[in-house]
């Protein structure tokens, strides 16, 4: 009688299943379309959107003391930064030193890079001159514009 009543348990459970699996198989299936990547042309050598040469422009900046001023000149190469120069004109002491660490470090991180991108943040400890670095290579890059 036990067995009985277990087998026919079991039976229902597996009506319940092809039921439940029946009604899941009369729903449509998911399909994901996934969109191709664009395909970019990659850059032809020597094409760039800025002229070769050198440029030099004033950067401003401010200070909780303070307006100040950094000169900046980059040789362009095909939109590639070849040299930079850089001088300050500290109004403030401490100006004058932020903007010596800041000229004694900040080479590596524009020689060989796109005038494109270029931007900097924070320069062995100087945060605000930065700032002036870019408004002056803002400006070389529409002087620069071919």
């Amino acid at each position: 009688m036990r067995t009985k009543k277990l087998v026919s348990g079991l039976t229902g459970v597996a009506a319940m299943l092809v039921a439940l699996g029946a009604g899941c198989a009369s729903e449509q299936p998911q399909v994901q379309v996934q969109t191709p990547a664009p395909i970019t042309t990659p850059p032809t050598p020597g094409a760039s959107s800025y002229k070769d040469g050198t440029y030099t422009a004033q950067g401003e900046y401010f200070t909780h003391v303070g307006p100040e001023s950094v000169t900046v000149t980059l040789t362009l190469k095909d939109g590639v930064v070849t040299d930079s120069r850089f001088q300050g004109t500290p109004n403030a002491m401490m100006s004058g030193r932020y903007m010596q660490m800041f000229s004694d470090n900040y080479k590596p991180m524009v020689i060989g890079k796109s005038i494109d991108g270029l931007e900097l943040a924070k320069v062995s400890g100087s945060s605000l001159t930065p700032m002036g670095f870019n408004d002056a290579v803002a400006k070389i890059r529409a002087q620069a514009k071919a």
